[in-house]
């Protein structure tokens, strides 16, 4: 996404319209016909993490502008310190010493990477990555709690069922893309707000129907899998390896020329 919202310069609510609207439809044929559709569509749970998702992306997005893609994944880590908290506060669950380990070498990765940022961007970036941490813990625990998919036994009807709740935010980021254009029209010079020069490139489209038709639907799936079988707690723990996948994609990429080259330091 960094690849086609920085590099490509496509526009952040667009991408994510088009690979989101894709990959619900592969999800949906390949579930086909059965059980779990029109329940999931319906259901509450559906459109919290609707909203959810499409905040969370927002928050990540915009802290692209601040930070890269690896960085922003990193500092995103905040989310497991956040989601002991609320657990704890709001669900009852218990801390350990060992929550409090884990929580202490988190926040002392977090200082590291700030420190080697400017003051501008080590602010813009956390705010921005804070804000999208609390959406991520928020659509898990809905992820965790939906009634419709903790229902689900077969691999058709979990395709239906995050197929159809995929759908569900396609609408709702085209919905937010339009009210984005039209509120462009009134506000213009707004960089971060859709426009009518925001046309779709070929390269823009050959990358977002690859993520749509590949990535998303496999990503997603795997999501709402874990998030049910783990729980939200230690389903965050797990994705802290996400960063350590992320750079490393990131520098294939760049080796081979698809993104810019990176500096690799000793703070890395």
């Amino acid at each position: 996404n960094r690849h086609i919202i920085v590099d490509l310069g496509a526009q952040p609510y667009l991408t994510v319209t088009v690979q989101t609207f894709i990959g619900a439809f592969v999800l949906i044929i390949i579930g086909g016909k059965g059980t779990k559709s029109l329940e999931s569509l319906k259901h509450p749970h559906t459109w919290l993490y609707s909203a959810l998702q499409i905040f969370m992306n927002m928050g990540t997005v915009a802290s692209f502008v601040y930070i890269t893609s690896t960085q922003s994944m990193l500092l995103q880590r905040v989310n497991i310190i956040a989601g002991l908290i609320i657990g704890l506060i709001v669900l009852g669950r218990k801390i350990n010493r060992y929550d409090f380990m884990g929580m202490a070498i988190i926040g002392c990765g977090i200082g590291t990477i700030l420190s080697g940022l400017s003051l501008e961007s080590a602010i813009g970036g956390m705010i921005a990555v804070l804000f999208a941490a609390f959406c991520h813990i928020g659509r898990t625990h809905v992820a965790e709690r939906h009634a419709v998919g903790g229902d689900v036994n077969t691999f058709s009807e979990h395709c239906r069922f995050v197929g159809y709740v995929l759908l569900s935010t396609s609408f709702v980021f085209l919905l937010l893309y339009i009210a984005g254009f039209k509120l462009g029209e009134i506000a213009p010079g707004v960089h971060w707000l859709p426009t009518s020069e925001n046309s779709l490139t070929k390269n823009q489209l050959i990358v977002m129907t690859f993520v749509g038709l590949i990535l998303t639907p496999v990503a997603k799936y795997c999501f709402f899998k874990s998030a049910k079988h783990l729980k939200t707690e230690n389903f965050l723990v797990l994705t802290a390896y996400i960063p350590v996948i992320t750079l490393a994609v990131q520098r294939v990429a760049s080796y081979i020329g698809f993104l810019p080259s990176l500096d690799f330091s000793i703070q890395d």
